[in-house]
């Protein structure tokens, strides 16, 4: 394991939080938490939510509040809030105020919490999805109160994201199998525009083909289904080596 990620993994373990151990910490609205920010990454679920909230279609929540990079090592499209000004305020910050708290993404309804996925690996090696349990930790506070005694639960419970963890886990699984197909694919071309046509495709499929008016789940896994299946059929072709 890179040295890297296992003293992060260490430096989150000893963080750790179980659901009914105490949170010390209260929200006190004063919007520091939405300002300065660079990093308010996230995922499909993230994106439907917000865009059904707001009654418009994912890519043109896109057009309007995010944007797009590559992650510099895990080689994946990655999605946030396109932060404003020099304070780097997200734009969904009103007076103080979420204006889609409802639909809030997750990065932020955690907060100040993080969390991380503790896989369990079957006799093959490969991930037991049923097995592998989300683990919660304190990312640490820049704002707000720290005379908060609600529990992790009781927190968690607010914005649904105990409901997510499911969805949490498979989806850090895909993010983990299209990154190591795309820098496997990078290292065997040239090709930089070949490149740039799988992070469309990539991105299209992951994040922004879904019919808000539809059940999310669903769509979310012919998806991921069709996805696998084309990286699969590349693979065949020899486009990418084992």
């Amino acid at each position: 394991m890179n040295e890297r990620i296992k003293n992060a993994m260490e430096s989150i373990e000893n963080r750790q939080l179980g659901l009914n151990d105490t949170l010390p910490f209260s929200c006190t609205h004063c919007g520091g938490c939405c300002v300065h920010q660079e990093e308010l990454l996230l995922n499909p679920l993230d994106l439907f939510r917000l865009a059904k909230e707001l009654e418009i279609t994912v890519e043109q929540w896109l057009d309007q509040y995010g944007e797009c990079y590559i992650g510099e090592e895990s080689r994946m499209p990655i999605l946030r809030i396109r932060p404003q000004g020099e304070t780097r305020r997200c734009p969904l910050l009103k007076n103080n105020k979420c204006s889609v708290h409802k639909a809030k993404p997750s990065v932020c309804g955690l907060y100040p919490l993080g969390r991380s996925v503790r896989y369990v690996l079957d006799e093959l090696g490969n991930p037991d999805m049923e097995k592998s349990k989300v683990m919660y930790f304190h990312g640490g506070c820049f704002c707000g109160s720290q005379n908060g005694h609600q529990t992790v639960r009781e927190w968690l419970e607010e914005f649904h994201l105990l409901e997510s963890e499911s969805f949490f886990i498979l989806w850090s699984q895909v993010v983990a199998e299209t990154s190591m197909f795309l820098r496997k694919l990078e290292k065997m071309t040239t090709n930089q525009d070949l490149v740039c046509m799988a992070w469309d495709m990539v991105c299209m499929m992951l994040y922004i083909q879904y019919d808000t008016k539809k059940e999310f789940a669903p769509q979310f896994d012919r998806n991921v289904q069709q996805l696998r299946k084309i990286i699969v059929d590349i693979e065949r072709l020899g486009g990418v080596g084992s």
